[in-house]
C-alpha cells in the first residue's frame, strides 16, 4: 500500500459493512459499535467518504454494488461478515478461557478491539496496523484498555514495539491476524509466526486467515474474476502468499504451532450464517480461518 494513504482494502471492507447494514437480513451479523467505527473511518476520508455514506442510503445504489460484486467475486461481502463473526466467537471463547491480553494485527477500521474489550474488565488489547490506516480509526474503550501500535507488518521489530507500548509477557495472550497474512510473502509469514511464538512467556494462540491454494497456482479466491487481482495490484495491495493445508502445517510447525480449527466457507455457513437464516446464501470461496496454538 501507499505509505501515506489508508489501506484501500480496509476502506473497502468498511464500506461493505456500512452497505450491508441496510439489509435487514444481514443486520444481526453487524454489531452497532462496529458499524459506527466503519462510518467514522469513512468520514475521516473526507469528501469521498461522505459521498459514499450519502449514496448508500439509496436502494438503487446498493443494488448496483451487489450486482458488481456478483460479477467480480460472488459472496465476498457476506464472507466479510461471516468471517468477522466467526473470529469474534473464537476470541470470546478464548477470553472466557483465561486470555487477558489480545494483539490484533491489521486492526483496520471495524472496531473489533472496542467490541471485545467489553467482555472482561481486566482485558488489554493492542491494535496494530499501518500508521495511515490507523489514522482513520477512532478508538474508544475502557481507560487504557486499548493501545494503538502503528507498525508496518512487513518490517521486523513488532515484538519490541509491543513491549514499548506496554505489552505484558506474563499474561496469557492471543493474536488475531484477520485478512493480513496473504499480503506478506511466505518468508515474512514464517518470520512473523516465529516472532509471535516467542512474544509472551506462554506461546500465544493465534487466529488468522489465509488463502487456500495449491503451490504455483494463482493466489486468489477460487470464484473471483481476474479483475479482482488487477485491482489489488493497482492498489499496491496484491496477495503475495497462499498455502494448501499440508504446506501450512509445515509452516506453522516451524514456529511450534498446531492447527486446532480450520474453517472454510462451509463451516462459516454452518456455524454462523445458519443461525440468522442465511446458510444457503453464496459465500466467497478460498479464504479459511484458522485457530492454532
Amino acid at each position: 500500500m501507499i505509505d501515506w494513504k489508508p489501506s484501500k482494502t480496509a476502506t473497502l471492507i468498511a464500506k461493505s459493512v456500512v452497505l450491508q447494514a441496510a439489509d435487514p437480513r444481514r443486520q444481526p451479523l453487524i454489531d452497532s459499535g462496529v458499524l459506527v467505527s466503519c462510518e467514522q473511518s469513512l468520514l475521516s476520508l473526507g469528501a469521498s467518504g461522505r459521498v459514499f455514506l450519502s449514496l448508500v442510503q439509496f436502494r438503487l445504489f446498493r443494488k448496483l454494488v451487489y450486482f458488481l460484486e456478483w460479477c467480480m467475486l460472488p459472496g465476498i461481502q457476506l464472507h466479510y461478515l461471516a468471517r468477522k463473526k466467526y473470529i469474534y466467537n473464537l476470541l470470546k471463547d478464548a477470553v472466557e478461557s483465561g486470555v487477558d491480553q489480545i494483539v490484533i494485527l491489521g486492526a483496520g477500521c471495524d472496531g473489533l478491539s472496542q467490541r471485545i474489550v467489553g467482555e472482561k474488565h481486566t482485558l488489554k488489547v493492542f491494535d496494530v496496523d499501518h500508521p495511515a490506516t490507523m489514522g482513520g480509526a477512532d478508538v474508544k474503550g475502557r481507560d487504557n484498555a486499548i493501545v494503538r501500535v502503528p507498525s508496518k507488518l512487513d518490517e521486523s521489530g513488532l515484538a519490541e514495539r509491543l513491549y514499548l507500548a506496554g505489552f505484558d509477557r506474563s499474561l496469557k495472550t492471543i493474536v488475531v491476524a484477520e485478512g493480513v497474512l496473504m499480503y506478506l510473502s511466505k518468508g515474512e509469514v514464517g518470520s512473523l509466526l516465529i516472532e509471535l511464538s516467542h512474544l509472551a512467556d506462554e506461546r500465544p494462540a493465534i487466529i488468522f486467515t489465509y488463502i487456500d491454494c495449491v503451490p504455483r497456482a494463482d493466489i486468489s479466491f477460487k470464484n473471483s474474476h481476474k479483475l479482482v487481482t488487477w485491482w489489488l495490484k493497482r492498489s499496491d495491495e496484491p496477495f503475495r502468499s497462499g498455502s494448501d493445508a499440508s504446506s501450512l502445517r509445515c509452516l506453522l510447525g516451524e514456529a511450534s504451532y498446531r492447527i486446532h480449527k480450520d474453517a472454510d466457507h462451509k463451516v462459516l455457513a454452518n456455524e454462523v450464517l445458519k443461525f440468522v437464516g442465511l446458510a444457503d446464501e453464496v459465500l466467497a470461496i478460498g479464504e479459511r480461518v484458522v485457530l492454532a496454538y
